[in-house]
This record gives C-alpha cells, structure tokens and sequence, in this order.
C-alpha cells in the first residue's frame, strides 16, 4: 500500500510523494502491521505527512522519525508497537 489515499487535499511534488511513500511501506514493514490495521495505517500516513510539510523529503529520515513515535523496546531489547499520545515536532 502506498500513501496515495491519505494524500486527498495535499499538494506535494511526484518525488516528494514517493518519498513519502517508501517511508510509509518501510514503517508499517517494521512494526508489521496486519493488512488490516487501517486506524494504524492511517495514523503513520498522517505523521508522515505532518513531517514531510514541515520540510522533511528523505525517505530514511521520515521513516526514522515515525518510527521512534510509534515504537518502545522492552527489557529484552525488542521492538514494540506504541501508541503515541504526543509527538515531538
């Protein structure tokens, strides 16, 4: 799934969105999110987003950035999906 959907009333340019997109398949391929887990999906596209107008356009940093909003490790060092109550940009 590619961030196209969330994207309606957004104005980015075709290399932004694909940006854009990369990031969001490579965050929902980290926290390996079910197919449908579309509340989840939806939330890391509007993250996404919210970082991409704040001027952000590589892949590897908006998808870095999403995910330490969106994830914990435990005790044994391992990745856990987080729902962010705040973010911090």
């Amino acid at each position: 799934m590619t961030i196209g959907p969330f994207l309606q009333n957004e104005a980015f340019e075709p290399e932004e969105v694909q940006a854009m997109s990369a990031a969001f398949e490579d965050v929902c391929k980290a926290l390996d999110l079910a197919d449908d887990a579309n509340g989840t999906r939806e939330l890391i596209a509007g993250q996404i987003i919210a970082v991409a107008h704040l001027g952000e356009r590589s892949p590897t940093a908006l998808r870095d950035r999403v995910l330490r909003e969106f994830t914990a490790f435990d005790a044994r060092g391992v990745r856990r999906l987080v729902r962010p109550t705040a973010f911090s940009w």
